[in-house]
């Protein structure tokens, strides 16, 4: 397999890569500068060649420097995972990833219906806490403000539902 061979222009090493990583970021691995490799670096033909002996040993002496951290001879640089979720203006207003605080929102406006709204307001006050406990190990999750509607809602559909039990029970 081919190789490409250039310099470290941080410390001056030789280092290989795979002739197929040309324009990839890598780490030196003498001194663990991030380095771009360059296009017009020089290829090696052969099967396999081993890399010089003091980058063997760089790579030696990097790695009881950072026992936790594994520095491979070919690198490329990782990209950072990035959350795309909440770039849309919908994904900052709906909390796609706090399923209890979107259902204690909808119970809870659910629950102000008349008759059928008592069990949807108990659900959507109970789901409300959950919601606002799942958010507080998740602070990621966000949908704090769903959680305390279907609280608020869930809580005076069952004081609205309540008097008005009381009511008729009392003029009949």
């Amino acid at each position: 397999m081919a190789k490409a061979e250039f310099r470290c222009p941080a410390c001056g090493s030789t280092i290989r890569v795979n002739a197929t990583g040309l324009g990839m970021s890598i780490n030196c691995l003498e001194c663990l500068t991030s380095i771009q490799v360059p296009r017009d670096a020089r290829i090696v033909e052969g099967a396999d060649t081993p890399p010089p002996l003091e980058q063997k040993v760089a790579f030696e002496k990097s790695r009881s420097f950072e026992p936790q951290r594994e520095t491979p001879y070919f690198q490329s640089t990782p990209q950072p995972k990035q959350d795309d979720s909440y770039k849309d203006g919908i994904g900052l207003i709906v909390p796609y990833r706090n399923g209890y605080a979107l259902a204690a929102y909808y119970c809870g406006v659910f629950g102000l219906m008349p008759c059928i709204g008592i069990p949807i307001a108990l659900a959507g006050f109970i789901l409300g806490w959950m919601g606002l406990h799942f958010r507080h190990q998740n602070p990621e999750s966000r949908g704090a403000a769903h959680a305390w509607a279907g609280i608020i809602l869930g809580g005076l559909s069952l004081l609205g539902h309540a008097a008005l039990i009381v009511v008729l029970a009392l003029t009949s």
